[in-house]
């Protein structure tokens, strides 16, 4: 029994979790959970939920893999059918290797 068939619809429970690959103009989703694709913008990946949120009052988190630069990740755009992440290398943005996120509540 996977955790979410018990904890499925619990105000607390994760809602969707996904880990995927991104590379310039493109995007692979490795593993996920109510997460149907991701959307690869070039400098941002919108996370696609499967099924959509009861509304956008949910928290996401990420993390990622970006080598040996310093870099920064957010997480915005909240909506109840996906969510942004995006990534700053110095001034500019860029691409993750390898990612992964979930949103919890709602």
């Amino acid at each position: 029994m996977a955790y979410n068939d018990v904890y499925k619809g619990k105000k607390d429970s994760i809602k969707a979790w996904v880990s995927f690959y991104t590379y310039p103009g493109t995007g692979a989703v490795n593993r996920s959970y109510n997460v149907s694709s991701i959307t690869d913008g070039g400098s941002y990946v919108d996370v696609n939920f499967d099924t959509a949120l009861p509304n956008d009052e949910y928290a996401a988190f990420g993390s990622s893999q970006q080598g040996s630069q310093n870099s920064g990740l957010e997480v915005g755009n909240y909506s109840t059918t996906k969510f942004r992440m995006w990534w700053s290398i110095g001034e500019s943005s860029s691409d993750a290797p390898e990612a992964a996120a979930f949103a919890i509540g709602g």
